[in-house]
């Protein structure tokens, strides 16, 4: 009963972890401390629990984060390590700083600017410039410029052949350094047209990074944007825009709608933009870096810090942040953007990458299933402070979210442990199934086939793992009286 009105509770907009976290307390208040001791101790209960751990990383992230809650004495009853995505992450270190990894191509004038930010900064302790096939010389000026960065800053430049974003980052990130160098807990992303305003805008920017990364451990923040962002299409950065004035693009920028202390504005969101973009090491490498299937060598990463953010949080319950920053966005020109064909090839990844960022969340269309939205929306509420000016833009996104929700609702995708058991089932129905390069298939129902199927009958003649199960009560619920 526990587990079917939490799913039900997330499946819907407006659903929120403190309402949730309080049906666990009750729930469980209801139980004698006799009772609760009988429950949960014993070799069924210790089988259930093995099994639950490992189903547990097919549940949808917020469910699974609640589960961690409950059951987390249970894993020091039984010997059980507690899963990874239980734990509160581990500090990042500020005396190691950060390590920044700077792509440039066709940005000479620039290049000494940017140079000197980076040289004054007393967060960066190690800095990767990847000339990523400069024909203007930028890729000789950054060689002659990092070797007059201090000695407390590890400098390198690394030159590749028309890379783009996705596979210059992850070549620079995952190139180890000297033995001698400890290697910073924080990566940061930036591009030679997102300019700082100063070096204190640098450093106040990095040292805003690394406060929030330990403060929010136990929410597990691990990417940080300085850019912008978009929650249910409504658009937060540093500052606002009415993008209208500027270009035919009709849409606002609002400014970040909360604040962590009188001062300082900062909102969880659901996806990071770069650039600037921090992302823990360990988070980076949990994921695999970003996702090179999005383009092809030599074509731009449209997504790439998309991709990356709903990774991980859908893998290991990982959360994004947008937090206050001092940049000039597209200084000195887009250089990469020269022509006709560049901008139709940006277009056409762009549409074919959204799409697959729906599907990755279980969206017709959009990325902001209920799950996701309202796991941000209630760490903003209840742990941040709303600042005066963010109603108008909050109240845009409670209705964004309810309509975006919607379209996650058909089709509801169901993992299953054994495709054995429900491929049968799903060729008598003619439910189509849906393959994935990892894992095991997936039921695709939407609402004409649930006309189509007895819910009562053949959904107890399948054996579905919990997290399908889980799932399975929520569409049931959806569809009562009906």
């Amino acid at each position: 009963a526990l587990f079917h009105n939490m799913s039900y509770h997330l499946g819907h907009p407006g659903g929120n972890i403190p309402d949730l976290q309080q049906l666990v307390k009750v729930t469980l208040s209801a139980l004698s401390p006799e009772q609760a001791v009988n429950v949960r101790s014993g070799a069924s209960y210790k089988a259930e629990l093995q099994e639950a751990i490992d189903a547990i990383s097919s549940l949808p992230p917020d469910l699974m984060h609640l589960w961690c809650q409950v059951y987390s004495e249970d894993f020091d009853r039984f010997g059980y390590d507690q899963p990874k995505f239980c734990m509160p992450l581990q500090p990042v270190s500020s005396s190691k700083g950060v390590e920044a990894i700077v792509q440039t191509y066709n940005h000479k004038p620039s290049a000494p600017i940017l140079a000197m930010y980076l040289r004054k900064s007393t967060k960066i302790k190690a800095l990767t410039v990847v000339d990523d096939g400069s024909v203007d010389g930028s890729g000789e000026l950054w060689d002659k410029l990092l070797t007059s960065m201090p000695h407390a800053i590890d400098a390198r430049a690394l030159h590749t052949d028309n890379l783009h974003e996705i596979r210059a980052y992850n070549h620079a990130a995952k190139i180890k350094r000297g033995a001698s160098r400890t290697s910073a807990d924080v990566l940061c992303f930036f591009q030679d047209d997102d300019m700082p305003e100063d070096a204190a805008a640098l450093d106040d920017f990095l040292e805003d990074v690394l406060t929030v990364m330990n403060r929010f451990r136990s929410e597990r923040l691990g990417i940080v944007s300085g850019r912008a962002t978009s929650l249910c299409g409504v658009e937060f950065g540093p500052q606002p825009v009415d993008h209208a004035l500027k270009s035919k693009r009709k849409q606002i920028t609002f400014q970040i709608a909360y604040e962590r202390n009188a001062s300082r504005p900062f909102m969880f969101v659901s996806e990071a933009w770069l650039a600037p973009m921090c992302v823990r090491r360990d988070v980076f490498n949990w994921v695999g870096g970003f996702d090179e299937s999005l383009s092809g060598k030599g074509e731009p990463g449209v997504g790439l810090d998309i991709h990356l953010s709903i990774q991980s949080y859908l893998k290991w319950h990982v959360l994004s942040g947008l937090t206050h920053s001092r940049f000039i966005q597209g200084y000195g020109g887009h250089a990469s953007v020269s022509s006709a064909r560049a901008t139709a090839l940006r277009r056409r990844l762009r549409d074919q990458n959204s799409a697959r960022a729906s599907n990755l969340v279980g969206c017709k269309h959009g990325r902001w299933p209920g799950y996701l939205s309202s796991a941000v929306m209630s760490h903003n509420k209840c742990i941040l402070k709303q600042k005066k000016q963010g109603k108008r833009a909050l109240s845009a996104v409670e209705d964004a979210c309810q309509a975006a929700a919607k379209a996650c609702l058909q089709p509801a995708v169901f993992r299953v442990a054994a495709a054995k058991e429900l491929r049968p089932w799903a060729e008598k129905t003619k439910i189509p199934m849906k393959k994935h390069a990892v894992g095991p298939p997936s039921l695709v129902l939407d609402s004409a086939a649930l006309t189509e199927v007895k819910l009562s009958r053949d959904f107890t003649e399948v054996k579905f793992d919990l997290a399908a199960a889980v799932w399975v009560s929520n569409i049931i619920s959806s569809f009562e009286g009906n």
